[in-house]
């Protein structure tokens, strides 16, 4: 399977990396209609891991392929990252709101990233310069993604780290606002086999 590289940056969310060790996160995400999930993440230069409840989504960029890990089935999807140029998926526009707050311990301000591909979609990210963990190596990371360079220039105009996003979906069916927030963040050594598929399982 084939999968463009605009699902694999949500799927990353707000990640970055470090030269001695992964970046490890931890947000809490509130869908609204689900409620409120864990969701735990690891970066090293050129893979990632995100785990939530039994599924894993695993990416490596030398392989170019992202694989999807269901726990609960054993069962392991593999997709083939492309270049998304032609659909014309990233045209984001980023405007400082001028709101500011706190988001956590931090000092935050707040920025309405909208993208003109898809002009149902609103992004509220919020980022502080006050995170201590190194997490320079995100822009390499997304830069090194099929089609990525246009995307990292883009997330570099944001100030800071992105510590908290609002992401509004406005639809026929209504609208929908997913808030993701970092409750934990870090430089570590991440568990042996993160970033592999598990023994055992079904690739389907």
């Amino acid at each position: 399977m084939r999968i463009g590289i605009g699902l694999l940056v949500g799927l990353l969310g707000s990640i970055g990396g470090a030269a001695h060790a992964d970046l490890h996160v931890v947000s809490e995400v509130d869908t609204g209609a689900t409620g409120k999930i864990i969701v735990e993440q690891w970066l090293s230069s050129n893979r990632s891991y995100r785990g939530q409840g039994q599924i894993a989504y695993l990416a490596d960029l030398q392989r170019k392929e992202l694989l999807l890990v269901d726990h609960e089935r054993r069962r392991v999807t593999r997709y083939e990252l492309v270049d998304p140029k032609p659909l014309g998926a990233f045209q984001f526009e980023i405007t400082l709101t001028g709101e500011r707050g706190r988001v956590g311990p931090w000092a935050a301000e707040e920025f309405k990233v909208a993208n003109l591909a898809q002009p149902g979609v609103e992004y509220r990210v919020w980022t502080t310069r006050e995170i201590d963990a190194e997490t320079q190596h995100y822009f390499n990371f997304v830069r090194r993604l099929p089609g990525g360079g246009a995307l990292a220039a883009s997330l570099q105009q944001l100030e800071g780290f992105p510590v908290r996003i609002v992401t509004l979906i406005r639809g026929p069916a209504g609208d929908q606002r997913v808030v993701s927030e970092v409750i934990k963040i870090d430089n570590d050594h991440p568990p042996r086999g993160i970033y592999e598929a598990p023994e055992g399982y079904v690739e389907k």
